[in-house]
């Protein structure tokens, strides 16, 4: 796909089509591009090793639905207006780099249905945090298998949707997820009920769909 010439180009929407091949490296060239939707094809090999580099306009990248392999660069961070990313329903590998929390204007971030694991603290989910408009993360079907960490509770009322089902979570719901009171939809793992998870989902009155299956 030849594009690297289009520098006037604002948005490229190619989603729900056969495309085959690797995400093009020189899309990284179009300094103008603020959307980019390759969702829903038959993309496969890595993500660029420097995305974000070169989009300094970016706001949406959605690259869910494909084959692709490999891990998310650090290099993301870089497109620092981006407030949408979906890589769902891939097979990236990898942790999920902390860098994601430097972008500060991230409203959805959607990873579910990849092969990430993570550290031993679920560091990138601190550094998510720093996100205060974060409204939707899912993370569902990934195997990061460690205790689900007290820093949750530190995320903004910004945030509605968060899904960590199938991912072998320790901790079902700690109790600092009380704090969340914007949260609208949970999905997570469940074990047997104890009175602080029943005392603090009374604390999110706005909570509409609840699955601890």
């Amino acid at each position: 796909m030849e594009f690297g010439n289009l520098q006037k180009l604002h948005e490229l929407d190619l989603a729900q089509n056969e495309l085959t091949g690797s995400v093009p490296h020189n899309i990284l060239n179009m300094s103008a591009l603020q959307n980019i939707d390759f969702g829903e094809n038959k993309l496969s090999g890595t993500l660029p090793s420097d995305l974000g580099r070169g989009m300094p306009n970016l706001e949406i990248f959605y690259c869910g639905g494909n084959n692709l392999s490999g891990f998310i660069s650090t290099s993301i961070s870089n497109s620092s207006k981006l407030r949408q990313l979906d890589l769902s329903r891939n097979s990236l590998t990898g942790t999920i780099p902390k860098s994601l929390g430097n972008l500060e204007y991230l409203e959805l971030l959607h990873l579910l249905s990849n092969n990430f694991v993570s550290d031993s603290t679920l560091s990138f989910l601190a550094s998510l945090t720093n996100c205060r408009y974060l409204r939707a993360l899912t993370l569902a079907g990934n195997l990061l298998d460690v205790v689900f960490p007290a820093s949750v509770g530190n995320f903004s009322n910004s945030l509605q949707i968060f899904e960590a089902s199938k991912c072998k979570l320790k901790v079902v719901i700690p109790r600092e997820m009380g704090n969340l009171t914007g949260l609208r939809r949970i999905g997570k793992q469940a074990a047997q009920p104890t009175p602080h998870k029943c005392t603090l989902l009374a604390k999110l009155r706005y909570l509409s769909h609840l699955n601890l299956s």
